[in-house]
């Protein structure tokens, strides 16, 4: 489950779309957030509460979708447009991914979530993350 704090328009998460009945399980669509509000969240697929939000895991594929390219083994670059910071290093270590000053040095708490990486993005360059479809 997400939490309002976490969130911001734009970012992607995972929503459960309940089916009608005699269906047993909920069908899992992706929606980019458009309005965060106290008791639920509005995407571009409708308005979901907070507890039929998860977040969506963050894989190599999506990375390269942000324009990441792949240097080592565990090691992805998203190039910016930044003055301060033209290029995020991410470093992967058991499906967490950490960011990276460089010089292959693990700075800050581990994420998993597009969501983490679209805000910690957000954060170092002002912009939005693109992520191409």
């Amino acid at each position: 489950m997400l939490k309002s704090k976490e969130l911001r328009v734009g970012n992607l998460v995972k929503c459960a779309k309940h089916l009608p009945i005699g269906f047993h399980a909920p069908k899992l669509v992706y929606a980019e957030v458009v309005e965060v509000r106290e008791a639920s969240v509005e995407t571009n697929e409708g308005v979901y509460k907070y507890r039929n939000l998860g977040p969506l895991k963050l894989t190599e594929e999506i990375l390269f979708k942000t324009g990441g390219v792949k240097n080592e083994d565990n090691e992805y670059t998203i190039k910016t447009h930044h003055i301060h910071y033209p290029n995020i290093t991410l470093i992967e270590e058991n499906g967490f991914f950490y960011l990276s000053d460089g010089n292959k040095n693990k700075v800050g708490m581990a994420f998993d979530s597009v969501h983490h990486l679209q805000n910690l993005y957000f954060i170092l360059t002002n912009t939005d993350l693109p992520i191409r479809v």
